[in-house]
């Protein structure tokens, strides 16, 4: 066992410091647009008023769900609201470790949790600030981590639970919803004698997404806001669809809402699941979790 793998605490607290340290900067910089719109929302809860009924939104409810203690315990203050937001960039990049770890051993997760920890803070994708992406971001890896585990341990339980991750990620961002071909996609190529095994894996995940999504329904129904949910969501889906046409219009590319970070954590996580998926004529990957658990 390698140093760095016999005390992984010490790549924990580096990651989480680091990740910490490149967003200092911005410590005292103002709500933007996004973040001031979901503070206001959030606030607006502890006070009586409910998303889509008083205030016509177009994100889904867990963002606002998530976003309610941040914005209870902040106070207004933003250096609060700055410092308890990091909670979710801390997250991904202890989550994209972890899936480093499990891909490529102690070093390669080191280095996917700094590149995160690091690219996450982009500027340019508007990284410092706690946009409905930020807080996507650890549902998502959570899930491609538990989706890993399940293809090493071929338990449906745990492939399950990948897809409960994903769909509570979509109840945050709907963009998360496309990943779940990376399910299919990883059992590619499996082998003719395993393929039932690995579709059932497929299933239990789809099932868990399912749950999520039905229980994200049921609480927006339950609160007496249907109506006006299913109408902030039409309108959103229509301003989203419009934009993108827009920008295929004028640059020739149909630019996706995604942070640079959701790509990069996304390859890694496929990158995970086809070496899982064995080759054609070969065996399926042994019992024991981990990144010499696949033969070829």
């Amino acid at each position: 066992m390698s140093p760095a793998a016999a005390r992984p605490w010490r790549a924990a607290l580096f990651l989480t410091a680091l990740a910490v340290a490149v967003r200092l900067p911005f410590l005292h910089a103002p709500l933007d647009r996004d973040e001031g719109c979901y503070a206001y929302a959030s606030a607006g809860m502890l006070h009586g008023l409910l998303p889509y009924r008083d205030a016509n939104l177009q994100r889904p409810p867990l963002l606002f769900a998530c976003y309610l203690p941040v914005a209870a315990l902040a106070n207004g203050v933003t250096e609060r609201f700055r410092l308890l937001a990091l909670v979710y960039p801390v997250a991904t990049t202890l989550l994209v470790w972890r899936l480093g770890v499990a891909l490529g051993g102690a070093g390669v997760g080191v280095l996917a949790g700094a590149l995160c920890a690091v690219l996450s803070a982009d500027p340019s994708v508007d990284g410092w600030t706690l946009n409905a992406e930020m807080v996507m971001l650890p549902f998502t890896v959570a899930a491609a981590l538990a989706w890993w585990r399940a293809l090493q341990s071929r338990r449906r339980r745990t492939a399950f639970a990948s897809g409960l991750w994903l769909g509570a990620a979509a109840l945050i961002k709907p963009v998360a919803l496309p990943q779940l071909l990376l399910a299919a996609a990883a059992c590619d190529g499996a082998g003719r004698r395993r393929a039932g095994a690995a579709w059932r894996l497929v299933l239990a995940h789809g099932a868990g997404g399912a749950a999520a999504g039905a229980a994200g329904v049921l609480a927006v129904v339950l609160a007496g806001l249907g109506p006006d949910a299913a109408r902030s969501f039409r309108e959103g889906v229509g301003y989203v669809t419009g934009v993108s046409l827009g920008m295929f219009r004028w640059y020739g590319v149909a630019l996706g809402n995604a942070a640079l970070t959701q790509g990069a954590v996304w390859v890694l996580a496929a990158a995970g699941c086809c070496a899982s998926a064995p080759r054609r004529n070969s065996s399926w990957a042994a019992s024991a979790p981990g990144p010499g658990a696949v033969r070829w």
